[in-house]
């Protein structure tokens, strides 16, 4: 099922141009247009997020490696979108992954693997996608706060930098990328 999870990515169709743009011009783009706009999930279109650091490991970790997950979690067609940026690792990702379910003091296995495509570079930050055919139960964990983001490298195989998924606090919402 993993591997059906992974091939089912969301093509990136007219930001295309932007996303071979480096990461930092992605970040620091202007508003897209509204073709682009849907391909994307946003802090402002997320439902949910997730501060990635070496302290939110299990166990811990001393990174300074840090990340964060927009998600945007659709029950009515199991469907998740993700906007996934980190900055500090200690080498290039390995693995990027949502895993559950899982409290934030517990392990789990791989739910949906972030990265799109077969490419050594599909872990580059920012990690986008989307993944339209899981079920009602692993929605229902997501939206229970149950999935966390796992973000792999070398020096870290288990885990550098991870976040527990929770409802996105709006007020808390930077502006949108």
């Amino acid at each position: 099922m993993r591997h059906a999870l992974a091939t089912r990515m969301l093509g990136f169709g007219a930001a295309t141009a932007i996303v071979g743009a480096s990461a930092l011009a992605v970040a620091q783009a202007p508003a897209l247009d509204a073709a682009a706009e849907d391909a994307f999930v946003t802090e402002t279109t997320a439902t949910h997020h997730a501060e990635l650091t070496g302290a939110n490991e299990v166990p811990a970790n001393t990174t300074t490696g840090t990340g964060e997950a927009w998600i945007l979690i659709d029950p009515q067609n199991n469907s998740v979108r993700w906007y996934v940026t980190y900055d500090g690792l200690t080498g290039p990702v390995t693995g990027a992954h949502i895993h559950g379910p899982a409290g934030v003091d517990e392990n789990a296995g791989v739910i949906i693997d972030l990265g799109t495509g077969d490419t050594v570079d599909r872990y580059n930050s920012p990690i986008q996608g989307e993944i339209t055919d899981l079920t009602a139960e692993q929605i229902a964990q997501g939206e229970a706060g149950m999935w966390y983001v796992n973000i792999h490298t070398e020096a870290n195989p288990a885990g550098e930098i991870r976040g527990q998924i929770v409802v996105k606090d709006s007020a808390a919402a930077p502006a949108p990328m």
